[in-house]
């Protein structure tokens, strides 16, 4: 769930994503400690239904 709100781009962020910022601002072995994938625009479910298992 996460990892598709984080791959939203922002308007505060100059439509990058949150996942984009850290990683530009981090390096990539924390992304990865912190098992955040970046979802591709045309994949991100931002819905209710992303929460049912």
């Amino acid at each position: 769930m996460m990892n598709h709100i984080n791959s939203y781009g922002r308007k505060k962020l100059n439509d990058r994503s949150p996942h984009a910022v850290f990683s530009f601002l981090h390096d990539t072995d924390t992304l990865q400690k912190l098992d955040a994938e970046c979802i591709p625009n045309n994949a991100i479910i931002l819905h209710p239904k992303l929460l049912k298992k």
